[in-house]
């Protein structure tokens, strides 16, 4: 009978402090998403279409789909200004370009980039729960984080001369 009061009194007092109820009311943190990339895909391009790659001076953009999100918020940076640092992407000055992305898309095209230079790609997914609730950044890693860096570079310049003759 002690042995029965006393475990009535623990559930109740673990009820009473909350438990996994509590956890479970709680939303999480949307699913995380990646680029599409020959490092986690082992397919390049032209194999794999969607595989992220470079053109002259304009870098298609792929990555997997999330269902049920907000968006994606994708940013980018020269590779030589966060290769080191986390911390690097959290300084505005940093980042040479951010934009959000619709739910319904998995690609983006960015034009008009130096030629012949590599770029550091993050992104994550956004909740419709508000900010506490995003994906965490893909992307951000330093190089000796390789499993979490997303890096291409643009081709060199053609030669202006030749195409003129």
């Amino acid at each position: 009978m002690y042995y029965g009061l006393l475990l009535f009194a623990s559930l109740t007092l673990m009820s009473a402090c909350g438990g996994e109820d509590d956890e479970a009311d709680q939303p999480s943190p949307a699913s995380p998403t990646m680029f599409r990339i020959n490092e986690i895909t082992g397919i390049k391009y032209p194999e794999d279409p969607f595989e992220m790659h470079a053109t002259g001076n304009t870098i298609q953009l792929h990555w997997f789909a999330v269902g049920d999100c907000a968006g994606y918020e994708i940013m980018y940076a020269l590779q030589e200004k966060v290769a080191n640092d986390v911390m690097a992407w959290t300084h505005p000055e940093n980042i040479a370009g951010r934009m959000i992305v619709s739910a319904h898309r998995t690609d983006t095209l960015l034009q008009d980039l130096q030629y012949n230079t590599t770029y550091s790609f993050a992104i994550r997914v956004l909740s419709d729960k508000g900010e506490q609730y995003h994906s965490e950044w893909f992307g951000t890693g330093t190089d000796r984080q390789w499993a979490n860096i997303c890096q291409r570079t643009t081709e060199e310049e053609p030669d202006t001369i030749a195409n003129e003759e």
